[in-house]
């Protein structure tokens, strides 16, 4: 935001909120504006910008970490992709997408920007879509917004596909945590029976968890 009011791209008529997590502005920002149609997306910026901070009046930046991330590596915009009901209150999450860098189509909307490193200052070249519309962005975010599903809660305004193969990839996870804690037990429980030492293979709260659910269900039979 301070670089695209010092290049004079936004005129903000009064001061930003204090907020600082990008999405929670952008959402508040979307539900105060009805107007904003959805789809939307935020101009694509370049992934160094979220490695630098703002002095107050924003004429100077510095790094957020000593030093700041490569430029002209990635660029990233916040969009929200879905609404329910005739006014558009009910409105889906903002999210946020990184895409590839093209020298060839984003180079127009490079500047140079000065940065106070740790070891000195330092001049950053970063991408900023303050001019001319980016196409590739724009057919991502038509991609994004035709691949949800409003039917499910946790893909709505999200992606199905990556919705599904989280899912997936937790299923695995799980399996394979149990299998791994299933042959982890037999080898330690032969090793704890012969040397007659316990309390190896679970800890004193899987023990006690163990413990109390034998005893629960023991009561519930002679109940």
């Amino acid at each position: 935001m301070p670089f695209a009011v010092r290049r004079g791209v936004v005129h903000p008529k009064a001061a930003a909120p204090g907020l600082k997590n990008d999405k929670a502005f952008l959402s508040v920002l979307s539900a105060m504006n009805r107007e904003l149609e959805i789809p939307w997306r935020t101009a694509g910026y370049d992934y160094a910008f979220s490695t630098m901070i703002a002095t107050p009046g924003g004429e100077e930046f510095k790094p957020a970490r000593k030093v700041v991330a490569r430029e002209e590596l990635f660029v990233r915009s916040f969009f929200q992709s879905r609404s329910l009901g005739s006014s558009g209150k009910i409105r889906s999450q903002v999210f946020l997408f990184d895409r590839a860098f093209d020298p060839k189509r984003d180079a127009g909307d490079v500047d140079a920007v000065e940065v106070r490193e740790f070891s000195g200052p330092t001049i950053v070249t970063p991408y900023f879509e303050g001019g001319q519309t980016s196409a590739m962005s724009n057919m991502i975010l038509h991609i994004l917004a035709m691949s949800d599903n409003p039917e499910v809660y946790e893909a709505f305004g999200h992606n199905q596909l990556l919705y599904l193969a989280d899912k997936a990839v937790k299923a695995e996870i799980r399996l394979m945590r149990s299998s791994l804690r299933g042959v982890a037990d037999l080898r330690l429980g032969s090793i704890s029976k012969r040397e007659q030492v316990y309390g190896i293979t679970t800890s004193y709260r899987e023990q006690r968890a163990g413990t109390e659910a034998s005893r629960m269900k023991e009561a519930s039979r002679v109940d």
